[in-house]
């Protein structure tokens, strides 16, 4: 969760230099120090690791079910608490 606070706050900030640096040229996009190629191979890092995280977390939700550590419905709850999150992630990580 902290995670997902501090890349919805780097990308705030990345939009606000953006902003800035359309509005007053350059100057605003080097004092934010960060290069669009930087912000882009950034984006596919976070994209990357969102992916990497919901993969884990569903093959061992499915090793806690398979196990017999959870039944169908606890299986069911977090199943649907993980597609939620992975459309909200996607939705972040598109933007």
């Amino acid at each position: 969760m902290r995670h997902r606070y501090e890349l919805e706050l780097r990308r705030a900030e990345e939009d606000l230099a953006d902003f800035n640096a359309d509005a007053d040229g350059d100057a605003a996009a080097e004092t934010a120090g960060v290069s669009p190629s930087a912000r882009s191979d950034g984006r596919d890092g976070d994209a990357a690791v969102v992916q990497a995280a919901t993969e884990a977390q569903r093959r061992r939700l499915v090793a806690l079910r398979a196990d017999g550590t959870i039944g169908d419905a606890a299986f069911q709850r977090v199943e649907e608490e993980l597609d939620r999150a992975e459309l909200d992630w996607a939705q972040f990580v598109r933007s």
